[in-house]
Order: structure tokens, then C-alpha cells, then sequence
């Protein structure tokens, strides 16, 4: 059966939305709970920087899970979306969404151990996701 690329590259962008909002409403919910005070609309590189290395290792876990969490659900949506290839349709959301991460935590200071689970689990999260939603 052929594959129709048209809805694989759809899934695909369905798979990254999916995980952003999803690592959205994960990460609101988180900071609310936290009782941390939300950044103003537009703030520059350092005021985001400050803000980061101002967490509490209790955020940095919320703020982990919550990528985590979307990887998941967004390499499970493009794997549900796609007819065929569905386990490559989630591989790919996550190596677009590692690929993202990597360069997040080298454009903003992360500590390392937030920098290294977030770069090495968001592709097996999103394969997880992918293999359930097949």
C-alpha cells in the first residue's frame, strides 16, 4: 500500500502541536500549582535566563514531565493520524523535538541533569508513544 505524504507530513505537524500544547497546559498547570508568577509577554534572553536558574528542583521535575509527557502524546497523535507508517511518523516528531530541545538548552542555560533528561527522553518518549498509538 502506498503511503500518502501529504497526511504523513500532516501527522507529523499534528505530533509537534499535539506535544506543544499538550507541554503547555502541563507546564501552566505547574507553575500555578507552584505558585510561581508568570513571565509578562515579552521578555528578553537574560530575564528568561534569570528566570530558569531561579526554579526550584520541584519545577524543573513539573517542567520535565511536562516535555516528557507531550513527547508522548504527540508521537501518539501522529501515529494515530497516520494510515501507514506510524512508528515512523512518531520517530520523526521526535527527533524534530529533540532537535528543538537541543537548542533551547544551548541557547538558554539549563543545569545539566535537566539539559541531559531532557535531550535523551524526549525521542523515547515520543517512540512510546508512537508504539501505543499504533
Amino acid at each position: 500500500m502506498k503511503t500518502n505524504p501529504i497526511r504523513f507530513v500532516i501527522s507529523i505537524t499534528l505530533g509537534i502541536v499535539v506535544a506543544y500544547f499538550v507541554s503547555y497546559g502541563i507546564q501552566q498547570l505547574v507553575t500555578s500549582i507552584m505558585g510561581i508568577d508568570p513571565l509578562k509577554d515579552v521578555v528578553s534572553a537574560q530575564e528568561f535566563s534569570d528566570f530558569l536558574s531561579s526554579l526550584t528542583l520541584s519545577t524543573y521535575i513539573g517542567y520535565i514531565i511536562s516535555l516528557l509527557v507531550g513527547a508522548y502524546f504527540g508521537g501518539y497523535a501522529a501515529a494515530r493520524f497516520a494510515k501507514e507508517r506510524k512508528e515512523e511518523a512518531a520517530i520523526a516528531v521526535g527527533i524534530f523535538l529533540t532537535i528543538i530541545a537541543v537548542f533551547f538548552v544551548i541557547a538558554f542555560p539549563h543545569p545539566l541533569w535537566v539539559a541531559a533528561v531532557i535531550c535523551l527522553g524526549l525521542f523515547p518518549m515520543s517512540y512510546l508513544g508512537g508504539r501505543v498509538g499504533k
